[in-house]
């Protein structure tokens, strides 16, 4: 799935590709926005489950994240700790990571981060715009050349973050298709950036 630098996504159309592609929409989206860049190694700072590499799957990736989840996708490194905590563990060289990033994933809990069980203790672990934050620096400091934020309708904004030091590449605004009759329509974003310094 090729996409051009703003695009719409329906996630009806993916259903409509079957497989994974189908089960896990958000991972064809982050396939069609990684697959081209040909990343050996992705580092996520908020990973989860894993649910982003269910289509494709770096040959290397790396996982951070407050806690240790059932992962969907096994990361080759995970690192149990909040992002701040990453960052500093890691440059004051109190861990190494196994491959550097060529990219660096961000998921940060916009708008409903409250209600992220992991997350119910914002002030310990860190608010979404801290969580970005931190990010982008791993991202700099571990010399990845992308950075890849996914975000919520419900976040602080409605047009992609603009960090400084990094060029937007492209936009996706992904339409799920709820199943929820009072739901309302939601979307979220996809913004690709690459290092610009």
């Amino acid at each position: 799935m090729a996409l051009p630098d703003r695009v719409v996504v329906d996630q009806r159309d993916i259903q409509k590709l079957g497989g994974r592609r189908a089960k896990y929409p958000t991972a064809a989206v982050v396939d069609a926005l990684l697959r081209p860049l040909r990343p050996r190694c992705v580092l996520e700072t908020t990973y989860g489950e894993g649910r982003f590499y269910a289509v494709f799957r770096p040959p290397y990736l790396i996982g951070v994240d407050v806690e240790r989840r059932e992962w969907l996708v096994r990361p080759d490194e995970f690192y149990e700790m909040p992002v701040w905590a990453f960052f500093h563990a890691l440059r004051e060289g109190r861990l190494a990571l196994g491959r550097g990033p060529e990219v660096v994933v961000c998921d940060p809990p916009w708008g409903f981060w409250q209600r992220r069980l992991h997350y119910w203790r914002a002030s310990a672990y860190g608010s979404p715009r801290l969580i970005l934050e931190y990010s982008l620096r791993v991202a700099e400091l571990a010399g990845a050349r992308f950075f890849l934020l996914h975000w919520g309708e419900e976040g602080a904004w409605k047009k992609p973050p603009a960090p400084a030091g990094w060029r937007l590449e492209r936009v996706v605004e992904f339409r799920p298709f709820t199943r929820y009759l009072n739901a309302g329509e939601t979307r979220t974003f996809f913004a690709l950036y690459s290092l610009s310094k």
